[in-house]
């Protein structure tokens, strides 16, 4: 397989001290036992990626997810992003994240993780009132993220972003407006902010369904979700994208990749990856993971050759995740005919219902089609016009 194209690289940690109530991510707890074996096995799934390769591309991201990576010792990290610029082609420039949560950081950890190659640095602060923060099953106050952001940036730090969730049980615009005040405070690089969503199965869920909490009324989030969008933009943080906010030039390269469906690999437990049009999976659990490995197996337990309509459709409800939007332009170039030409009822009506709008893009050329203000409220209701029957 040749890739020439710019490539991110994904690492899953799926530990963490305890499952947040709302969260159906793959994360676990109580394998402290495993993170030695972890992650020996992430390192030898990514000697053998490089093995079964012919060309690579630079890598312009390595993003260490989770589950909570800040968990482990710093060495284990250290060992993992040492094996990646080992064996693959680096950019000088390259972006490398870890997702970490307040509670489990210390300003010689930051210090050691910034020592070790780690610029951009994702904090899960999620709330400043601490009660939603216990509705949400979080293990960390306000005062620690706040201490935590304040080691980031002393150790060198000089990008850092906060996960927000709004929509919580119990939280009102006037709690959220604090939130985000409190955000913009401390300065950030950028900004992720989420309507919670409650999935089966969920600790929150059950609490809910037993009466104990009431979902968030959904004009309530779309008010909440108006207000980020201006006060963001009022404090000059650039919205990119549905749920993310940037200083110029502070956008997440890691996620660019993904809305503008491009390649990337993912390692370790459940970690996903797309390479052109091959798209594979992880086995989810963290033992099987291992001992597939430990055994030769293949760890990948789902391939799927995406036919020409449906990386169509992807691209196209992706790209529109971005406000810029879609370039007409590039879209030709890459597909060889007009969307129009194809998608022309679905725009049009679209356009009609003002959930689409043609617009001239920021610093490209050609026409942009992308979402309006009431098309980000209904993004969902516009990528459905797209998924191929």
């Amino acid at each position: 397989m040749v890739l020439n194209k710019p490539l991110g690289l994904y690492i899953h940690i799926p530990f963490c001290k305890q499952r947040c109530s709302y969260c159906d991510f793959n994360s676990h707890s109580g394998l402290e036992d495993l993170y030695d074996q972890y992650i020996k096995s992430i390192c030898v799934e990514i000697e053998k990626s490089v093995q079964e390769q012919t060309t690579f591309s630079e890598v312009v991201s390595i993003y260490f997810g989770g589950g909570t990576p800040s968990i482990l010792p710093t060495h284990c990290l250290e060992k993992i992003l040492t094996t990646c610029s080992s064996l693959f082609r680096v950019s000088e420039r390259a972006e490398i994240t870890i997702e970490a949560n307040p509670e489990t950081i210390t300003r010689e950890k930051l210090k050691k993780l910034k020592t070790a190659g780690f610029n951009r640095l994702s904090i899960g602060a999620q709330s400043f009132d601490d009660e939603l923060l216990k509705i949400l099953g979080r293990k960390h106050s306000s005062k620690e993220v706040n201490k935590c952001y304040s080691y980031a940036r002393e150790v060198g730090f000089d990008n850092i972003n906060l996960d927000l969730i709004f929509g919580i049980p119990e939280q009102t615009i006037g709690c959220w407006n604090d939130t985000l005040e409190k955000t913009v405070g401390l300065g950030p690089d950028h900004i992720s902010a989420y309507g919670l969503e409650v999935h089966q199965e969920t600790v929150l869920c059950k609490q809910i369904d037993d009466g104990l909490f009431k979902v968030s009324e959904e004009d309530i989030q779309a008010d909440m979700y108006l207000n980020c969008i201006t006060f963001l933009s009022d404090k000059r943080m650039i919205q990119y994208e549905l749920s993310n906010f940037a200083k110029p030039g502070k956008e997440c390269k890691h996620n660019l990749l993904y809305w503008r469906n491009e390649n990337y690999l993912g390692f370790g437990a459940g970690a996903h990856s797309h390479i052109d049009n091959l798209r594979f999976k992880n086995a989810d659990n963290p033992i099987s993971y291992i001992k597939k490995l430990k055994t030769g197996q293949d760890v990948s337990e789902k391939y799927e050759e995406l036919s020409d309509s449906i990386a169509l459709s992807e691209t196209i409800f992706l790209n529109l995740r971005l406000i810029d939007g879609i370039n007409l332009e590039e879209f030709e170039a890459k597909f060889g005919f007009k969307l129009h030409d194809v998608y022309s009822r679905q725009i049009d009506d679209l356009v009609k219902k003002e959930l689409l709008v043609y617009h001239p893009p920021s610093g490209a050329g050609g026409e942009n089609l992308r979402l309006t203000k009431k098309g980000l409220l209904l993004a969902n209701q516009v990528f459905a016009e797209f998924i191929p029957d």
